[in-house]
């Protein structure tokens, strides 16, 4: 049993550091726990930013949804430097060390409903 056990992190570890290197481009201005303040950086990251706050809520990796309407949902993905910043709940997850992974748990309306890549949009 903890052989299984075992197996079963492993392959969750990998499965979230296989999403976490395709979200780069949502999480690469966040700082540690996607909460951080502005360090400055010109223009070019304050106009990345503005873009990915328009593109969030997004998610490939979709957790429970509730019933209500508009559903309310949880994502999976998990970013090596943190949450997005509209994120108000994110955690450091459990499932990975070194390097930590950051997930959001918010629950939000229709998070599923758009994928964050092409790939993820295709299946």
């Amino acid at each position: 049993m903890r052989t299984q056990v075992m197996f079963i992190t492993f392959a969750l570890l990998a499965v979230l550091a296989q999403s976490s290197d395709r979200h780069h481009h949502h999480h690469s201005h966040v700082q540690s726990k996607g909460h951080g303040g502005g360090r400055g950086g010109g223009g070019e990251l304050a106009s990345r930013a503005k873009a990915a706050a328009r593109a969030w809520p997004c998610c490939d990796s979709c957790g429970g949804c509730t019933k209500s309407e508009p559903a309310r949902c949880q994502c999976l993905d998990a970013a090596p430097r943190g949450c997005h910043p509209a994120c108000q709940d994110c955690v450091k997850s459990s499932l990975s060390v070194d390097p930590p992974v950051y997930q959001c748990m918010d629950r939000v309306p229709n998070f599923c409903l758009r994928r964050c890549t092409a790939a993820a949009a295709a299946h």
